[in-house]
């Protein structure tokens, strides 16, 4: 497909359009639904405001099986209300849905949780792993599906789940608020695989060497109105041949580009690399921040990483700092085959730098955890 990929000042300007024309047609044909959402703004360099056209129906197959109790953790309040359309306009004549986000994890929530007793959960995964600490057993147990969307399912949050609701099957969806769903999850590999809806176009811009580049999708969004090769703001890659459910393409999802896949000084850090040492390292860190910048001379660079690390029990302390900055260099490979540790070693990375934090970190709609410095 020919044409240069649009970037996020054309969608602004796409939005744009999509407004105006919905505004001057209001109230529009009832048979139409349409979403005016804005993004969360932190995969570009502000919000965009869009007018969607979308089938709630389709949108809400992924939990068609859960009877009649469901709970949504999203942290947009636009996208919990989405969803709780979704479930108005298709399903059972009665649901019950609880809305939830990351502020309403407090002790007073196992009461509640246990009383609404949810068979379906839906939200972004790492508000659905602090929620299920405040979950009693009985509860999980009687969880059937978990769907997923709005961030990566990264191999430590896929086996948490699995743990934690022995029961359930896991689900997932790829897209943006501005394009929408752009494709669903392959039933046999659900938060690795993925493959575009009907009338979905997806390329990869670039690809390295492993075949990984940005993600470009072309849709029609509204009407007439149509994504061509949007840059999306995540990373991914083809995968080669036919897939064993029986679909013709297949792509993965990485991360989206500066925050859960980076590329720096020759390495390559994963925000699901960072989980899975934060999470063997429980017992010094309840969560984490990591910010990644390039060190050094422009002649003579080199990687660094600040990594900020809350303890609810207590702040760390000077010997805890140091215990973590050397555990957690050793753990966190930047390549297939090399330790940040062995990187600082051959001079390619500063060494580790490890700061206590008081208090917990700030919620948003979404949690950046590793983020890439402006240059």
């Amino acid at each position: 497909m020919a044409g240069a990929p649009m970037e996020r000042a054309d969608v602004v300007e796409l939005g744009m359009r999509t407004v105006a024309d919905f505004v001057s047609r209001a109230p529009g044909d009832p048979a139409d639904t349409y979403a005016l959402r804005l993004t969360s703004g932190t995969s570009g360099s502000g919000p965009v405001m869009v007018v969607r056209q979308f089938d709630p129906v389709q949108n809400a197959r992924y939990y068609a099986d859960a009877s009649d109790i469901i709970a949504a953790f999203f942290g947009s309040r636009s996208t919990r209300l989405t969803q709780a359309m979704n479930m108005r306009k298709s399903g059972a004549l009665r649901r019950h849905m609880l809305i939830l986000d990351g502020g309403d994890v407090t002790p007073h929530i196992d009461t509640l949780l246990q009383q609404f007793a949810p068979d379906a959960l839906l939200g972004l995964p790492s508000v659905m792993v602090k929620i299920s600490s405040r979950m009693p057993a009985d509860v999980r147990r009687g969880v059937k599906v978990i769907v997923a969307g709005g961030e990566h399912v990264g191999a430590a949050a896929q086996k948490y789940f699995l743990q934690q609701y022995p029961h359930a099957r896991i689900d997932t969806f790829y897209g943006s608020s501005e394009v929408g769903v752009v494709a669903g999850a392959c039933p046999y590999d659900p938060t690795t695989i993925y493959h575009p809806l009907p009338n979905t176009f997806i390329e990869i811009d670039d690809p390295d060497k492993d075949g990984v580049g940005d993600i470009l999708v072309t849709k029609t969004i509204y009407r007439d109105q149509k994504v061509r090769r949007y840059r999306i703001g995540d990373m991914g890659k083809i995968i080669d041949g036919p897939c064993r459910c029986g679909e013709s393409v297949s792509f993965e999802v990485v991360g989206r580009t500066g925050y859960d896949y980076i590329k720096l000084a020759g390495a390559i850090l994963r925000r699901e690399e960072f989980d899975r040492v934060a999470l063997s390292l429980g017992e010094y860190i309840s969560d984490y921040r990591a910010e990644a910048y390039i060190a050094g001379t422009v002649e003579e660079s080199k990687g660094g990483i600040i990594l900020s690390v809350f303890r609810k029990s207590s702040v760390l302390n000077t010997s805890e700092l140091e215990q973590v900055r050397v555990l957690f260099a050793e753990r966190l490979f930047i390549s297939t085959t090399l330790t940040l540790a062995q990187a600082v070693l051959k001079g390619y990375f500063v060494p580790l730098e490890v700061v206590a934090v008081s208090q917990p970190f700030p919620k948003q709609s979404k949690d950046v955890t590793l983020r890439l410095r402006p240059s």
